[in-house]
């Protein structure tokens, strides 16, 4: 897979597309955006691809009684 990745990156290079194709671990992906308050809320197959949906968590509402 990364090999593939590398050759299509050469050939937009080549083409001098500034498109590039990246491949990144989804698990990092779902750490990330977890940590930064989203969650996610749908995943599925979408080809070679995978789509996943995430939405920000709620935040607890402080009540100020001043």
């Amino acid at each position: 897979m990364r090999t593939g990745i590398r050759v299509i990156n050469l050939m937009l290079a080549m083409t001098r597309k500034k498109f590039r194709v990246y491949d990144h671990s989804p698990t990092v992906i779902d750490e990330t955006l977890h940590d930064a308050g989203l969650r996610k809320v749908m995943q599925r197959p979408a080809g070679l691809w995978e789509a996943r949906v995430y939405e920000r968590e709620p935040y607890a509402r402080v009540r100020d009684d001043d």
